[in-house]
C-alpha cells in the first residue's frame, strides 16, 4: 500500500469518526419535548451562594449583574484570601489562589442543607441560563444525582464529545459517564457534599478542589448545547486572551 492510499484511508477513518461524533451531538441537542413551565424555586433549591474576595469589587459586580440577568438571588460567601492563610499550611504545594479557593468551597459544602439543592457560583462566571431553566434541570434529576455542573470548559466539552462521555437525560441536561466538576458553577445535595468533604481531607495540601470529585457517581451537566461550538468561532476571530477572559478555561 503506497503513501497516497494510506493517507486516503486515514482521512476516510477520520471523516467517518467525525460524522459519528456529529450525529451523537445532534441527538444531545434535539429537544422537541421541552415545555417552559414555571417551577417554584424554593421547592427545588435550598440555598444559592457566590464566592467573592472582599477586595475584588469588579468581580463581585460581575456576578451580581449575572445573577440579576438570570433572575436569581444569592448570598455572598466572602472567599478566603490564600495570600493571608498560606503560611498556615507549611506542607502545601498548591498556589495561593488554589488554596484559598479550596478552603472557600470546602466551607460552603459544610453549609449545604439536607433538603433540596445548594447552588454555588464563582464571581467570574458567565451564567448562560435563567433561574427557570436551572430549576427545571434540577427538578428533572433522579434522587441519586450527586453533582450538577452548569456548563464546562470548552476543551473539556470537546473531549467529552469525542470520547462519547455524555448521555442525554432530559432537554439540556446530560449525564456524565465520568465525573468532571466545573467549579465556576455547580449544584450539590447534602449526601454528595458530605462525601466531597470527606474526600477533601485526603491530600488536602496537594490536590485541587476539582480533583477530589473524581469517582463521584451521578454527575450531570446543564448546558446550552447549541452554543458549545461557539468557542471555535471565537477562537478563529479573536486572540487567545479574549477566549481566556470569556471562558476561563485556561485558569
Amino acid at each position: 500500500m503506497n503513501t497516497v492510499e494510506v493517507l486516503f484511508n486515514l482521512l476516510l477513518v477520520i471523516y467517518s469518526y467525525m460524522s459519528i461524533v456529529f450525529c451523537y451531538y445532534l441527538t444531545l441537542i434535539y429537544n422537541p419535548e421541552y415545555i417552559d413551565l414555571r417551577i417554584n424555586w424554593d421547592l427545588v433549591v435550598s440555598n444559592c451562594y457566590f464566592i467573592s474576595l472582599h477586595r475584588c469589587q469588579d468581580r463581585r459586580e460581575n456576578i451580581l449583574n449575572e445573577l440579576k440577568k438570570s433572575n436569581m438571588l444569592a448570598h455572598q460567601y466572602v472567599a478566603v484570601d490564600g495570600d493571608r492563610v498560606y503560611h498556615e499550611y507549611p506542607k502545601n504545594v498548591l498556589s495561593h489562589k488554589e488554596l484559598g479557593r479550596k478552603i472557600s468551597h470546602q466551607a460552603i459544602l459544610q453549609l449545604v442543607k439536607r433538603r433540596g439543592w445548594t447552588i454555588v457560583f464563582e464571581d467570574d462566571v458567565e451564567i448562560c441560563m435563567d433561574s427557570n431553566k436551572i430549576c427545571h434541570s434540577l427538578d428533572s434529576l433522579p434522587s441519586g444525582a450527586e453533582v450538577v455542573n452548569f456548563g464546562s470548559r470548552p476543551c473539556r466539552v470537546l473531549y467529552n464529545l469525542l470520547t462519547f462521555q455524555y448521555e442525554k437525560h432530559s432537554p439540556g441536561v446530560w449525564r456524565l459517564n465520568k465525573s468532571d466538576t466545573y467549579m465556576k458553577g455547580y449544584a450539590v445535595r447534602y449526601s454528595s457534599a458530605t462525601k466531597w468533604i470527606n474526600k477533601i481531607q485526603v491530600n488536602f495540601n496537594k490536590v485541587r478542589i476539582e480533583d477530589h470529585t473524581n469517582g463521584m457517581d451521578h454527575a450531570y451537566v446543564v448546558h446550552d448545547a447549541i452554543g458549545l461550538f461557539d468557542f471555535f468561532r471565537i477562537l478563529t476571530f479573536r486572540d487567545i486572551s479574549s477566549v481566556k477572559k470569556k471562558y476561563e478555561f485556561l485558569d
